[in-house]
């Protein structure tokens, strides 16, 4: 591969020479010195085979085998600097159509107004949201970023840059607390319904500040949806995790209400997920808008 880019840099340095007709110029206007100019092309000519300028202290000149090369690739060489002005464009100024996998609990730890932003703000950009409970493979499906609450494989070659960390404590519903009472330590939960997020690991782990507790639990139900978890706590299913951010809104208006205050769950990644370090702008831009939107 690095033997065909260095003959495609040299091709163009070829054209540059012949189309200006002097070393000194294509050297002002490439900023490769004009030695260098020189010697590049005498290692050109020596791979092809094929001698393609006449040098003199005073000109240069083709050789006619030299038109007939510089007719040929001329068309490629300027294809080749618009394709990659485009590219360099596309890193710069966020255009074009960005494809996202996000949890389908997205909306749990993003506001809803957090998209609608981003197209404002972009423009230029057609958004493709997919929600799927699967991580995607970046490098085989045609995401441009993925949006993760888990961590991804350890032989995933993913790049993971993290927006944010989800913390959780537990909630009810005033119905539920009413009927099965309200735990008042952490070791009461072993006695009450409770619904867990996967990979929760055996039991619950909570923290209140440099206390801990490690409660054996057999969760009543396993969810990887938190918005799911959240309608089926207001439905008084049982006691169960949600974001105080997203939960706030709720406790405010009476659905629910904090269980074990001051006592918390492991905190979890919000991940943004992506193939490689070097991002077009349009997925720059969203990446920093969600890191700054995020609510946990």
């Amino acid at each position: 591969m690095k033997k065909e880019l260095d003959r495609m840099r040299d091709m163009a340095l070829f054209v540059q020479v012949a189309a200006l007709g002097s070393l000194t110029r294509a050297a002002e206007s490439t900023g490769v010195p004009a030695s260098t100019l020189s010697r590049r092309i005498s290692e050109f000519e020596s791979q092809i085979g094929v001698k393609l300028l006449h040098r003199s202290t005073r000109r240069l000149a083709l050789t006619d085998v030299g038109q007939r090369y510089l007719d040929r690739i001329t068309e490629v060489v300027d294809r080749a600097r618009a394709i990659s002005g485009e590219l360099e464009e596309e890193m710069a100024r966020p255009t074009g159509q960005l494809r996202v996998c996000a949890p389908v609990d997205f909306s749990a730890y993003f506001p809803d107004a957090a998209l609608a932003d981003y197209c404002a703000s972009h423009p230029g950009v057609r958004v493709e949201l997919h929600c799927s409970a699967e991580l995607p493979d970046l490098a085989t499906e045609p995401f441009d970023v993925c949006i993760a609450t888990v961590e991804p494989p350890r032989a995933s070659r993913m790049v993971r840059r993290r927006v944010g960390m989800a913390g959780y404590q537990l909630y009810a519903s005033p119905a539920y607390l009413r009927a099965f009472g309200e735990p008042t330590h952490p070791a009461d939960l072993a006695r009450h319904r409770c619904l867990a997020l996967p990979d929760s690991g055996p039991g619950l782990a909570l923290a209140n500040g440099p206390a801990s507790a490690q409660v054996d639990v057999a969760p009543l139900l396993v969810l990887n949806n938190l918005l799911a978890l959240e309608n089926l706590l207001r439905d008084g299913l049982g006691i169960g995790p949600l974001t105080p951010g997203r939960a706030d809104r709720l406790v405010r208006q009476g659905a629910l209400l904090p269980v074990l205050p001051g006592w918390a769950l492991p905190s979890r990644p919000i991940l943004a997920l992506t193939a490689s370090r070097a991002l077009p702008a349009r997925v720059r831009g969203f990446i920093d808008l969600l890191a700054a939107r995020v609510v946990t």
